[in-house]
């Protein structure tokens, strides 16, 4: 059983929104081909990819993500929804690659957004 939860979420001033995220299968890892996850979290929305060590795309999934802008063009973000997608869209992409019998070694995240 895959289980993806977010064990800190903590804004920064000047780094925006930072996610720590525990990953685990259940299972052991012996033998089991390894990949990494991208998640860019964007001003319009959230996409995911996992690629295995040769760079090949297995699994993505992306979801729009609703912005305001004010009357200077500044964006704004409810950062309890960000959080939502950010984790639906890397459960997709972890369960896709669970199924193609793959184990997630890395995340790593993009942020253009600040809370």
């Amino acid at each position: 059983m895959l289980s993806v939860r977010c064990t800190r979420v903590r804004p920064q001033a000047t780094a925006g929104l930072h996610l720590q995220l525990s990953l685990t299968d259940g299972g052991s890892d012996d033998g089991i081909p390894r990949l990494y996850h991208g998640i860019d979290i964007g001003t319009s929305s959230v996409k995911a990819i996992a690629f295995d060590a040769m760079m090949q795309a297995l699994a993505h999934a992306a979801e729009q993500v609703e912005s305001w802008h004010d009357d200077a063009g500044a964006t704004d973000q409810d950062p309890r929804i960000v959080y939502q997608i950010v984790m639906a869209v890397l459960t997709r992409t972890a369960q896709e690659s669970q199924r193609l019998g793959y184990a997630v070694e890395r995340v790593g995240l993009s942020a253009a957004i600040t809370v």
